[in-house]
Order: structure tokens, then sequence, then C-alpha cells
């Protein structure tokens, strides 16, 4: 089998979000020093905000060599930390540039999502996890790295981070070319296209209303994560601590993705740790820890797999417009999520987390009949075969 993500490729992508982490760390504490409560909530609501730019990073994906795309990116991305290392430290400035990054970074994750379903059709929950805890170790040791530098020298984190980035680049050099197929009318430029299948496949159609509607009680369980820990303790480490354990759920179930459990049990036995873990975010210290550890993990075991069947269930011609479609419902459910979890908060600072918790519970039972375990088996095993088994006719065809 062709091999996309040897060590060399998983050490780059590891290099790589580490820098741009070490940045972002120090952009936090530049804007929690000088910027005022509304454009730190802009900075936290920038990640979710890009629901536009992935409907455009689907289009372009389905027009251009992905590797080159992947390359360019990390470079751009590069090139905007060697600036704002230079720049006055003002909160609007580092905002514009944080946005810049997010709006390059918009295109890079898809483009990385296309090249391992290219590769690892079969294998894919395994392949896209080993890259998601590449990436969650990047991020863990770049905030860890990024506020050590600070003390040295203001600009010191965004220059190791642009050098990491273009070490990344050059990493990644020898990635196989990814050209798009340009056959058939589903290949035309259009907006709508990712749309439209997610719309008519009745699988693709059921899976987003479960994921979108999931996403948002995340983002509406999650959105006063830090309110909710301040609540119990304002010292410094306990806080760190939580977020450690967000990161640490994350890569273990990036490294076990797709290794002990089936695609729906990934999904369901995923949904009920989700629930189990929020639950425990109520309780004291240290159940709160074990509760954001165990939501971690659970969501990224299921997320890896929701993500596989997207991919492998998308046509070739359009895997690009279906991927950015999906991914801006995605970002805009969980954005919604966050922004009403700062008006039922404003009551109690635990009210958004108690209606994700029955919200969750509710969607358990109601998805249950669109997405029992037999039909997440069946249109797994057809999502294995090559070929644009996203289609109506051939859905239709499997019944």
């Amino acid at each position: 089998m062709n091999t996309l993500l040897p060590g060399r490729f998983a050490l780059a992508e590891f290099v790589g979000v580490s820098g741009g982490s070490m940045a972002f760390a120090a952009l936090a504490y530049h804007l929690g020093r000088g910027g005022d409560p509304f454009t730190v909530a802009l900075f936290s609501a920038l990640t979710n905000a890009k629901f536009l730019l992935d409907f455009a990073a689907g289009l372009v994906l389905d027009r251009v060599d992905r590797r080159k795309v992947l390359i360019i990116g990390v470079l751009a991305r590069a090139f905007i930390l060697l600036v704002v290392a230079f720049l006055p430290k003002d909160p609007s400035v580092l905002l514009l540039f944080a946005a810049l990054f997010l709006a390059v970074l918009a295109f890079d994750l898809p483009a990385w999502q296309i090249l391992l379903v290219e590769r690892y059709r079969g294998v894919l929950e395994r392949e896209s996890g080993k890259l998601q805890a590449a990436q969650v170790a990047g991020d863990g040791l770049g905030d860890l790295i990024g506020g050590t530098l600070l003390r040295l020298r203001p600009e010191a984190p965004f220059l190791l981070g642009s050098l990491l980035l273009a070490l990344e680049a050059v990493l990644l050099r020898r990635i196989p070319p990814s050209v798009p197929r340009k056959t058939g009318p589903t290949s035309r430029f259009r907006l709508s296209a990712g749309l439209r299948l997610l719309a008519r496949h009745e699988f693709l159609k059921a899976m987003h209303v479960f994921w979108v509607v999931s996403r948002f009680l995340d983002g509406l369980a999650l959105g006063l994560l830090p309110l909710l820990l301040y609540a119990k303790t304002s010292d410094p480490f306990f806080f760190g601590l939580h977020l450690a354990a967000l990161g640490l759920g994350s890569f273990l179930g990036g490294v076990t993705s797709g290794r002990a459990l089936s695609p729906a049990r990934a999904v369901w036995y995923g949904h009920l740790g989700k629930i189990a873990g929020l639950m425990l975010l109520l309780a004291p210290y240290p159940a709160s820890l074990l509760g954001l550890l165990l939501f971690a993990l659970s969501n990224t075991l299921q997320v890896l797999q929701l993500r596989a069947i997207r991919q492998r269930l998308s046509p070739p011609e359009v895997i690009g417009n279906v991927q950015g479609s999906s991914m801006a419902l995605l970002s805009l459910g969980a954005l919604l999520g966050n922004l009403i979890s700062g008006l039922i908060g404003e009551k109690a600072v635990d009210w958004p987390l108690i209606c994700a918790i029955a919200g969750q519970i509710a969607l358990f039972a109601f998805a249950l009949g669109p997405l029992s375990p037999k039909r997440i088996a069946r249109y797994h095993k057809l999502s294995l075969i090559e070929g644009g088994q996203g289609t109506p006719r051939q859905q239709t065809r499997d019944k």
C-alpha cells in the first residue's frame, strides 16, 4: 500500500502544529493582558466562525492539487507569524492576524483529510487518528513552550513558530500529488453540489442532522468552560490540569481510533461517553478532571468515525465540496452553541452545561432509528468500496 503517513509526515504535522500553537498561546496572553472582554470573546469564537471559508475550501480542493494547497498553506501561515513577530502587539492587530492564520488553516485541514481518504480508504479511522494524535501532541507542547518563550522576548514565540511551520513545509514536500477528478457533471464549479448531496443522501442527511446538533450541544456545554473551572477554584495549576485532560483525551482517542471498536460502537459508545463526561464535569475535582478526559476521548472516537464515513461515501469528483459543506454546517452549529451559552450563562454558569446534557440524552434516543447500529454497519461496509458510493442511485441499489 502506498504510504502517506510514515513517521516523516506525522512528525511534520507535529512540528507545524507546535509552532502554530505556541504563537496562539502568546496571542491569547497578549489579548488577555491588553484586550477588552469583547475582543477576547471574538478571539475564542474565531475557530468556529469560518463556516463561509469551509465552503470556499471545498470548491478549491475540487479544482487543484491538494498537496500544493497543503504546502502553500503551511508556508503562508509561517509568513503570517513572521509578520506578527515584528508588529506592535495591539489587540486589534493581533485579532486580525489570528483571523488570517485560521483562514489559511481552513484550507489545510480538509486537504489533509482528502489526502488520507485517497490512500487509506480501508483503515481511514486509524490513519486519521494518527494524524490527530500528532496534532494534539503538538498543540499541547506548543501551549507549554509559548508561555515560556514570552518570558524571554515578546516576539520569540512568533519567530520560532514561523520557523517550525517552514520546517513542516520542507518535510511535507515528498507527499504524493493529489489531482482532483474532473469528469462528469458533478465536477462543475457549484457551491451547492456538496449541500445537495448531503440533503439527498438518506444516510448522510440523517448523520449530519445528528452531528450538527451534537456539535451545537458541545458548544453549549463547553462555551463557558473557563468560568466553570474558575467557579471551582482560581488555582492556575488546577485550570491548566483540566485543559491538559482535554488534550490527553483527544490524544488517546486518536491513537485508539479504528483499532478496538466497530463503527457503530465508536459512534454510540462515544456518544454515551460524552454524556457521562459532561455529567462528571458538574462534580467537584477530581471527578471533573476525569469528566473532561472522558468527554474528549469519546468525542474524538465518535468524530473520527463519522468523518471517515462521510469521506468514503463522498464521490471523489466532489469530495472537497461535500467536505466543505459538512465542515461549514458543523462550524456553524458549534458557533451557535458558544453564543447561546453566553446568553444562558448570565443566570448561572452551569445552566448551559445542564441544558447540553439533557439535549445529548434526547439526541441519543432520537437518532437510534436513522443511525441504528445496523444502518451504520451497512453504510460503513458500502463506503469501503471506492467509486462515488455516496450517490443516490448506488444508495437505492444497496437497498
